[in-house]
């Protein structure tokens, strides 16, 4: 695990503004709905929702990312909750919600099952649950492959490493773990750009929590940290978009729409 606050998670939420738009879209909000946004990190699908009209609850562990989120609220005038929490333990009363977003945030919680029960626990029946999850293709996914091959061969696995990790970007798995719902798969497309994709790996390395931490981790590890960057690097090159003049890629991602049933 990581520290969300760590680094500058702001620039990668900036490049994720367009999708969390998409769910606002999607979600449709009439006034007054409440709506919780969970993992909302630096608030883009919170705001999105309350420009909308909705009642907004944002929830993150990490305090420096939900101090961000409140500025901005305050910049546009916009009244939105925020609290301290977790996406396996909602700091939220059963049926209390109207909706709820997840927006890129629930997929990397350990215990997938505890997050989907307490979405369920917190929307009233026939509410609206909307999350997005990558899918396990693209050039970002082979450069994290890369990442993972390399601290598999230098790093001792993880003590809390889950015996089947979640498959997010499975659809079936999704259609499973929602077995009695009415469930709408939409597949999107998510844009990412630097000058290079040496820059674009150098501001991960730089800014996202999780990449500074597997660096740190990997500091006293020889050359491992150099051969992630490489081989990355290489990934993100051969994924890139031709024609374009700057360096671009796209990342698909499954939108996940969900309808309770109203018993």
């Amino acid at each position: 695990m990581f520290d969300w606050s760590d680094g500058n998670y702001e620039r990668t939420a900036t490049a994720l503004l367009s999708t969390s738009e998409t769910i606002a879209d999607r979600l449709a909000p009439s006034s007054g709905m409440r709506v919780v946004d969970v993992g909302c990190g630096t608030g883009n699908g919170a705001l999105a929702v309350a420009r909308r009209g909705a009642t907004v609850t944002g929830i993150d562990p990490a305090e420096r990312l939900l101090g961000i989120a409140a500025e901005r609220a305050k910049s546009e005038g916009l009244t939105i909750e925020w609290r301290s929490g977790r996406g396996d333990a909602l700091p939220l009363d059963d049926d209390s919600q109207d909706a709820a977003i997840a927006i890129f945030s629930i997929i990397f919680a350990p215990d997938a099952g505890a997050c989907i029960a307490e979405l369920r626990r917190v929307v009233r029946p026939g509410g609206r649950i909307l999350l997005t999850t990558w899918m396990p293709q693209g050039a970002i996914h082979d450069a994290v492959e890369v990442m993972k091959a390399v601290a598999g061969e230098v790093l001792p696995a993880p003590a809390d490493a889950p015996p089947e990790p979640p498959r997010w970007g499975d659809g079936n798995w999704l259609s499973s773990m929602w077995p009695d719902v009415d469930l709408t798969l939409v597949r999107r497309t998510q844009r990412f750009s630097a000058a290079t994709a040496t820059a674009w790996f150098e501001d991960q390395e730089t800014n996202h929590p999780a990449w500074r931490a597997m660096r740190r981790s990997m500091a006293d590890h020889g050359d491992a940290w150099e051969r992630v960057k490489r081989g990355s690097v290489d990934a993100l090159e051969a994924g890139r978009i031709a024609g374009l003049e700057e360096w671009a890629i796209d990342s698909d991602y499954w939108l996940v729409d969900v309808r309770l049933p109203n018993d």
